[in-house]
């Protein structure tokens, strides 16, 4: 019997705070266990902890060293990514070779221009990362989906990628 596929989303803070973020991305990958029994797993960094959320393994790591462990011990064959987590996971998925979906459910890879951030009252403190750094994961992504068609859209305006949307 083949092993079942492992599938490693990387997320912002998962513990002990549980997100919109969080909650679709268990969601999803929940979906992913019940219908094709595959081994799920949601990493990111946060107070350490480890949960289970239909049937996902969630967990909560100290800091970047730790999360980037727990990574090569998964051994994941597919990488999932959302938030701030995107870069890291563009990174590790071309060093390890394995596909890479790009999961945007927030400003990330998109951020809002300053006149957006005073009309949201998003902060303007919040760093981005730089726009060659955005252009490279969504280039190098296997995949690349956005939570609604305004994600998608913006995206866009920084690849030339297709984006499909996948509501949450």
């Amino acid at each position: 019997m083949a092993r079942p596929l492992r599938v490693v989303a990387l997320v912002s803070q998962p513990l002990p705070v549980e997100g919109g973020g969080l909650i679709t991305v268990v969601t999803l990958l929940a979906g992913l266990v019940r219908e094709f029994g595959c081994a799920a797993t949601v990493i990111g960094i946060g107070p350490p902890g480890t949960a289970r959320r239909g049937g996902v393994v969630v967990r909560s790591l100290p800091d970047q060293q730790a999360l980037q462990q727990a990574l090569v011990s998964a051994r994941p064959d597919l990488l999932l990514s959302t938030h701030d987590q995107t870069v890291l996971a563009a990174a590790f998925a071309e060093r390890y070779d394995l596909p890479h979906v790009v999961w945007a459910q927030s400003f990330e890879l998109c951020p809002p221009t300053i006149t957006e951030r005073h009309a949201w009252s998003v902060s303007l403190e919040r760093v981005y990362p730089s726009l060659a750094a955005r252009r490279d994961v969504l280039q190098r992504a296997t995949l690349v989906l956005a939570n609604s068609r305004f994600l998608a859209h913006r995206l866009r305006r920084v690849t030339s990628r297709r984006v499909s949307v996948l509501p949450p």
